[in-house]
Order: structure tokens, then C-alpha cells, then sequence
């Protein structure tokens, strides 16, 4: 006849607490990990490129690479040899009819020894990744970057550095072969204050 083991009371309760505390631990550590995940650039989307979706990815590693999917297949890789801080869908940038690929990369330039943010446009022609603007720089030095449409035209909308921990949030829209500079939304600004003011695009 087996006889269960009787605990006394106090070795009893510091195994409920365990019990417990390793419960809560596991808890915490799956809301930090959906957290995190939430908090990651997105890595893929779909485009639409000569009237058929397309799904653009991010490929990260020592090299990264934007690729090009039709019906899973891979129709075209483009390395970039610099760290991405953000990969969407731009809108029709260039008024072309077709969407286009907003990447945000941290490199140097001849003219700008210091590795900064910058933003690389790119077009889909044919199944394949295509440089649209690889100029990067505006004016003042990138922090972030979205896009909208704006009476069917789309806008880029930056939050800029001025200097001093200060951010100024401007628009800028396709003209010819580059970005056109057209006005500052506001200056002299907190990078929080900054970040609401970009996302109220009305």
C-alpha cells in the first residue's frame, strides 16, 4: 500500500510559490517575445507592378537582399551591403502606375564620411527590381520616413535631424529623376512630437 509523502506546511507553501513564480516567469517572457516581434520592420509585402501582385522580401544576412516573387517564384534579387532599418511599400512614387519599394539603409556616401540613415527608392519593370532613386540624402539628415497619397500624388514625409536633439517633419514628391523638396511641416521639434506629427496626414 502506497502511502503519499506528507509535506509540512511551510515546504508545501514555498513549492506553491515556485510553482507560481515559474508560471509568471513564463508569462513575462512570452509578452516580451510578442512584443518583440511586433516591434520588428516588417520583412515582406506585396506590391502591384504592371497590373499583377507581386510579393517583395527582405532576405537579412552578412548581405541583404530585396527579392521578387511571382506565384513563387523568384524573379529578381537586388544585394544591399548595409544594414535596413525600414522596408514598405512606397505608393506610386514616380506617377507611373505602379507601386514602388521604399528601403531605409544606414551607410557612408562620398560626400558624408559618417554612416547615417538613408532612403533608397526602388521600381519593379518586368518582374525585376529596378533602382528608382539612389541619391539618399535630403535635407537634413534622415531619422524616419513614410509615404501617402496626397490628391492622388504621393508624398514621401520625413522626420529630419536640425541638430540639438531637434526634428523637423517635411514632404517631398517625385520630380523628373529625384525627390522635389516641397515644405516643412514643422521645425524646432521633440523626436516623439515628431513622430505624431508625420502619422496626421490630414
Amino acid at each position: 500500500m502506497n502511502i503519499a509523502p506528507q509535506w509540512p506546511g511551510h515546504l508545501l507553501l514555498m513549492r506553491t510559490v515556485q510553482n507560481i513564480l515559474m508560471r509568471i516567469s513564463f508569462l513575462l517572457s512570452m509578452i516580451v517575445l510578442v512584443q518583440c516581434r511586433q516591434s520588428e520592420k516588417p520583412t515582406e509585402f506585396w506590391i502591384k507592378s504592371e497590373q499583377q501582385p507581386l510579393l517583395i522580401k527582405l532576405k537579412e544576412g552578412k548581405v541583404n537582399y530585396i527579392r521578387c516573387y511571382n506565384l513563387d517564384s523568384l524573379t529578381s534579387e537586388w544585394p544591399l551591403r548595409y544594414p535596413v532599418f525600414k522596408f514598405i511599400n512606397g505608393g506610386d512614387i514616380n506617377q507611373d502606375g505602379n507601386e514602388d519599394l521604399m528601403v531605409g539603409v544606414i551607410k557612408a556616401t562620398r560626400r558624408d564620411s559618417i554612416a547615417r540613415k538613408r532612403l533608397f527608392l526602388f521600381q519593379i519593370k518586368n518582374k525585376i527590381i529596378i533602382p528608382l532613386w539612389l541619391g539618399s540624402s535630403v535635407s537634413h539628415p534622415l531619422e524616419d520616413f513614410i509615404s501617402y497619397k496626397n490628391d492622388s500624388v504621393t508624398t514621401i514625409r520625413t522626420i529630419e535631424k536640425e541638430g540639438n536633439d531637434r526634428y523637423l517633419v517635411a514632404d517631398y514628391t517625385w520630380r523628373d529623376f529625384g525627390l522635389n523638396f516641397e515644405k516643412y511641416i514643422k521645425r524646432d521639434l521633440t523626436l516623439d512630437k515628431a513622430g505624431k506629427i508625420m502619422n496626421q496626414l490630414n
